[in-house]
């Protein structure tokens, strides 16, 4: 800012500064609210999608067992043998 802007201050300019900084406040707000609300749609989403990923293993794997392709115990022992193979055993498989 230049000496004149002190010199020659104006309530005009001030009500414009103010204006300025209530319209930025704004931007921010609803930058802010659509922010959050795209993350918990994302959220109920993957929600949606890990319930089916889950159903759809369980059915499967109740499938194998029932047609005799696999027994529970063969199931149980792989798990915890891909489980421990990406070196930390934790009931979740971290890729590589």
């Amino acid at each position: 800012m230049s000496m004149w802007n002190y010199l020659f201050d104006s309530e005009f300019k001030q009500r414009r500064d103010i204006q300025k900084i209530r319209t930025r406040q704004e931007e921010l707000h609803d930058k802010t609210f659509y922010s959050q609300r795209s993350t918990t749609r994302r959220l109920d989403d993957l929600e949606i999608e890990r319930g089916e990923l889950a159903l759809y293993c369980r059915a499967a794997v109740q499938l194998m067992i029932e047609k005799k392709l696999i027994t529970a115990e063969d199931f149980v022992n792989k798990m915890h043998e891909i489980d421990a193979s990406d070196g930390k055993i934790d009931g979740a498989y971290t890729l590589p």
